[in-house]
């Protein structure tokens, strides 16, 4: 029963971990966001927050569907770059979840 019970407090601890890393790299993720150029955080966030279509992108911004693309990409690239080190040690200590 005892060897249970620590098993049980050793997997909550784990999950706590898990849960503050987490947090620490949605932190991080923000902060990646903030420091994009202003065209390339706004395409981003209306393609993933406000779930904006390329085309209606292009529309608000006066540019072509092409536009938006390349700046869409060029963002997730850097936005990439910048987070490919902090996932890497994620999937490093919680390789079970990844």
């Amino acid at each position: 029963m005892a060897n249970l019970i620590i098993k049980m407090q050793e997997k909550a601890s784990e999950k706590v971990k898990l849960i503050n890393l987490l947090f620490e790299l949605k932190e991080e993720i923000l902060c990646q966001l903030e420091q994009l150029p202003v065209v390339e955080y706004e395409v981003l966030y209306d393609y993933f927050i406000r779930n904006m279509n390329l085309k209606e992108i292009a529309n608000k911004n006066d540019k072509s569907v092409s536009w938006v693309k390349l700046q869409k990409q060029d963002g997730l690239a850097r936005v990439d770059i910048c987070m490919s080190e902090t996932l890497t040690s994620v999937m490093e200590l919680f390789p079970n979840i990844f």
